[in-house]
């Protein structure tokens, strides 16, 4: 059995830092993309704030000036715009209405 010889790596090396820079970069890059266009880290976020699945607002879009909000269950994560909201009332008290495709109650 051959023993070490007694020296300790920094663990944080330059070295190790440029033979890790493509997996560096790759995070990087996805970390930008899902802020600038996914947002699927914002929902995740939320869903660990809020202790389930939140509410989320939706921006207006087409001109439509007013925000709606959408229950859980009735919409697809994602979204860099979108806001979430832990309940329903919270997104009633930011100014959104409820959606009128929203099916159900």
């Amino acid at each position: 059995m051959s023993r070490s010889s007694g020296k300790c790596k920094a663990p944080l090396s330059i070295a190790s830092f440029k033979s890790h820079r493509t997996f560096l970069i790759t995070i990087a890059v996805a970390l930008v993309v899902d802020l600038a266009f996914t947002g699927f880290m914002k929902f995740g976020y939320n869903v660990v704030r809020c202790g389930g699945i939140p509410v989320l607002v939706a921006p207006p879009i087409l001109g439509v000036t007013r925000h709606y909000y959408n229950t859980p269950g009735h919409y697809i994560p994602g979204g860099s715009t979108a806001e979430y909201y832990c309940t329903e009332q919270q997104a009633i008290d930011s100014g959104a209405e409820k959606d009128l495709f929203e099916g159900g109650s």
